[in-house]
């Protein structure tokens, strides 16, 4: 009876170590490229700074990509952008960011997976079926497309994502993660050893560090 119990438990502990290694390694041997949407691969600014000229009085002035954004933004302009992205195709019809599509590429080229990974607002459910509906009619080839609320915690080697907040909170889960983030007005600042704040200028750089992502060996799941 003893060596049985002790027989139990020597296969339960064998069996929690297998699967501890493989929690550590598994998803790290998936080469995952994170693309986001909305001023990645999407002309968010682009859209809504079109949408917004187009209802303003003569007595407002013109919005431009330098100023649609900033800090703090007056409520009547909060509220109309919320209901201009009500407004059913919207989001589907969003133009596209070229400096993203070429990263998208850079990505693929390499021979990464891509997923599209994009924050769905919680207040617009339409957002989450216009933006998938957004990538069937732009992008090409395989991917796969996550939506959350939550960027965070998602795996994968490489985030592209313009947004300082959502790679900051990405790179404190992934500790040999890399961004890329496409050069924005209000990202122009920001500073991080394993961030490449990309631009026209500098996709050479971006493309030899995202091949260095892929080519590391594969480590804890980390």
């Amino acid at each position: 009876m003893v060596f049985f119990i002790g027989r139990i438990i020597a296969l339960w502990h064998n069996a929690t170590q297998v699967n501890r290694k493989a929690e550590n390694t598994m998803p790290d041997e998936a080469k995952i490229a994170l693309i986001d949407l909305d001023n990645t691969l999407v002309d968010y600014t682009g859209g809504i700074v079109t949408s917004l000229n187009k209802i303003r009085s003569d007595q407002e002035p013109v919005l431009t990509r330098e100023n649609c954004f900033q800090e703090p933004l007056p409520q009547w302009q909060k509220e109309r952008m919320w209901l201009l992205r009500l407004v059913p195709g919207w989001w589907r019809d969003l133009p596209v960011n070229s400096l993203g599509m070429e990263l998208f590429e850079i990505a693929r080229d390499i021979g990464f997976e891509l997923h599209i990974l994009t924050q769905g607002p919680s207040s617009d459910p339409n957002a989450w079926k216009e933006k998938v509906e957004w990538c069937r009619a732009h992008l090409q080839g395989d991917y796969k497309i996550t939506i959350t609320e939550d960027k965070s915690n998602v795996y994968g080697r490489v985030l592209v994502d313009d947004y300082p907040k959502y790679m900051s909170a990405w790179m404190t889960h992934r500790p040999r993660g890399l961004g890329i983030m496409p050069g924005n007005a209000y990202n122009q600042t920001f500073s991080h050893e394993r961030v490449l704040v990309c631009n026209a200028s500098n996709l050479d750089e971006a493309r030899a560090r995202m091949q260095q992502a892929y080519d590391r060996p594969a480590g804890p799941n980390r």
